[in-house]
């Protein structure tokens, strides 16, 4: 190999490293258990605040957190990569983390983290993973989390607009991401009156509302597979294109309507957005290009 080959080889080499560690903080900020995954080998080594052992155990400890409704959100910066054999590399990384959960009183808590992942890489089989891995924790500072507003904008008070939802016959209530007591009991009145509904979330688990909907949509397989068993034919799995971009809907349901009763949704939603566009892929399969439809958004007036 020349000496420009080998620098070329070098460079993908550093790409590769990067690609990983964007990987690990895609897993974590969108609880990606796959992505998380993939930038660890099998039998790594991960000293990370409280926890320190095999990374199995990590993956255990940051999937409970996944299930509080944690949000985080990573950013990396300084990336430093030193090649110390022909398939290791040691590679210290600055980030910058957002992080608010419930601590174990139940309060909300909200830190923002500034430190170093110091990795041990290796290359196996042409891939690039951790290897070992210890958090160094340069600056933790404790924010006051924002309090949640009295009526906080994801669980309006839907009380009494069953009646007339059911009377404007829709053929499908979606709710977007809405949720709390009243959702439910919405969700629960349009079904006994036959009305199908769907549930579209995309980071958190809310059983209650899987349960009251015809069918749930998340956007990954990991979201799915935190729902219990008894729901997991109710829970489908409609990627954002970035997780699984090769991944799109190719097969549509028969029904079309007509220009007298076309296909009739109603999209529930608090988003401040002068109106909202339902998309075939959401709405049970049921639409398709060039159907007769007619949808209403029920969202916040601009």
């Amino acid at each position: 190999m020349t000496a420009s080959h080998e620098k070329i080889a070098e460079l993908l080499d550093r790409e590769a490293i990067r690609d990983c560690i964007y990987r690990y903080c895609r897993g974590v900020d969108r609880a990606d258990e796959a992505a998380l995954r993939s930038a660890y080998w099998p039998d790594a080594i991960d000293q990370h605040g409280p926890y320190s052992g095999p990374v199995e155990g990590f993956f255990e400890w940051a999937k409970d957190i996944f299930k509080t409704d944690a949000r985080n959100v990573h950013m990396v910066g300084n990336i430093l990569i030193e090649f110390v054999a022909l398939a290791e590399a040691v590679v210290e990384t600055y980030f910058l983390a957002l992080q608010r959960g419930p601590a174990k009183d139940g309060i909300a808590r909200q830190f923002l983290i500034a430190g170093r992942y110091c990795d041990v890489f290796q290359e196996r089989g042409g891939e690039w993973r951790v290897a070992r891995r210890i958090v160094a924790y340069d600056w933790v500072d404790e924010q006051v989390a924002a309090t949640e507003p009295e009526h906080p904008s994801e669980t309006p008070d839907l009380s009494g607009l069953a009646a007339s939802t059911v009377a404007q016959a829709f053929d499908v209530v979606v709710f977007q991401k809405v949720h709390g007591p009243s959702a439910v009991a919405l969700a629960q009145q349009l079904s006994r009156a036959g009305t199908r509904t769907v549930f579209c979330v995309c980071d958190l688990v809310n059983s209650a509302m899987a349960e009251a909907t015809t069918t749930t949509t998340v956007i990954s397989d990991f979201l799915q597979s935190l729902y219990p068993a008894s729901l997991q034919p109710r829970i489908h799995v409609v990627h954002d294109g970035i997780e699984r971009p090769d991944d799109h809907k190719d097969d549509w349901g028969d029904g079309t309507g007509t220009s007298s009763r076309p296909l009739r949704a109603v999209l529930v939603s608090t988003k401040t957005v002068p109106s909202y566009a339902v998309t075939a892929e959401i709405a049970l399969g049921v639409m398709r290009p060039r159907v007769w439809r007619s949808v209403t958004a029920a969202t916040r007036p601009t």
